[in-house]
């Protein structure tokens, strides 16, 4: 999940980051990040962008 944070962070679309990781299904990653960082992918990403403005 760190590695998804960071890839995240850089801009990588939730749905390539789930390939990526491993996960088949973009519902199940999304379930898996949200449970490990308090946050969905997408929520965090957008948090990450603003911090970075």
């Amino acid at each position: 999940m760190r590695i998804a944070r960071d890839l995240l962070a850089g801009g990588a679309p939730p749905s390539a980051v789930a390939r990526r990781i491993g996960y088949a299904h973009l519902s199940t990653f999304s379930v898996a990040f949200s449970r490990f960082h308090g946050l969905s992918p997408r929520d965090y990403q957008q948090r990450e962008a603003e911090r970075n403005r």
